[in-house]
């Protein structure tokens, strides 16, 4: 990942013609900064990531996984498309209602998310523990088999065979007050670059973070946040307790918009328009 974040930094600088100074100046950012993004000697915390990826109208994910210093402008048309079908779609597969001052469990009932004391689930999915934030405490320093009585179940459209649990989120998560839905990675090797996991520290409690391996080089993992001015950090993997993969959530709070599809509109034609002048 910041290979190929300094490959694409140092590309696109060079494709605009200016030096690692006027970039800097650019972003706020020192030369050396630069300088050291570039050579693959630091990473940026996300959301100096962000600012730099947005000054290029990229994505993070695309500064830190695509290699834009081979793209054909075939491709970066393809991308444009996708981040534009990729808005229009957020609005309508995330259930949310913007301004809710409703506890947790009145969200989980409007959503029609049962939340049981029993040992049953009604329709006949899996019941899922969840760690509300005033557990986070508990999670860290007792064991499971005394915490698990005390919590809650959520049935929640998931196969039936899966091992499960529930987090409240909290701070570092773009939506506040709401659950993530994920199932445990029992081999910390097993790690996509670049997926969003539940990180349980021995140091840093309970994360939630994209996660970039470093395991078989440096026997860490770097953990980048999504909000806020919270700094990537590195942690070696034995720091971890356990780690849980994101395979959904919900929330009640409306993103805000994170492009202009306007403005997307524009590149993409103008890219068509340039795709055949050169054919």
């Amino acid at each position: 990942m910041a290979s190929v974040f300094a490959k694409n930094l140092r590309f696109l600088r060079e494709e605009i013609d200016i030096s690692q100074t006027d970039m800097g100046d650019r972003l706020g950012l020192t030369r050396a900064s630069i300088d050291a993004y570039e050579d693959g000697r630091a990473m940026p915390p996300y959301q100096k990531l962000k600012r730099i990826a947005d000054h290029f109208n990229l994505s993070v994910e695309t500064m830190t996984e695509d290699e834009l210093w081979g793209s054909p402008l075939e491709k970066e048309i393809e991308r444009l498309k996708q981040i534009e079908e990729e808005e229009e779609d957020e609005k309508d597969i995330i259930l949310r209602e913007e301004g809710s001052d409703a506890t947790l469990e009145e969200q989980l009932h409007s959503l029609n998310i049962s939340l049981t004391d029993s040992g049953e689930s009604k329709q006949g999915l899996p019941l899922i523990p969840l760690v509300e934030l005033k557990h986070f405490a508990k999670y860290l320093n007792s064991s499971w088999a005394s915490l698990e009585p005390q919590l809650k179940k959520v049935s929640f459209d998931l196969p039936k065979d899966g091992n499960y649990r529930a987090f409240e989120t909290g701070q570092d998560f773009p939506f506040p007050k709401s659950v993530l839905f994920v199932s445990p990675i029992e081999n910390f090797s097993a790690v996509e670059d670049g997926d969003r996991y539940v990180v349980v520290s021995k140091s840093h409690g309970i994360l939630y973070r994209t996660v970039f391996s470093q395991i078989g080089r440096k026997g860490t993992v770097i953990l980048s946040a999504e909000v806020g001015d919270i700094d990537t950090i590195e942690i070696p993997v034995s720091e971890i307790k356990e780690l849980w993969a994101v395979k959904g959530f919900f929330s009640k709070t409306l993103p805000q918009p994170t492009k202009d599809l306007s403005t997307i509109n524009d590149l993409v034609e103008k890219l068509q328009a340039e795709l055949k002048r050169l054919g």
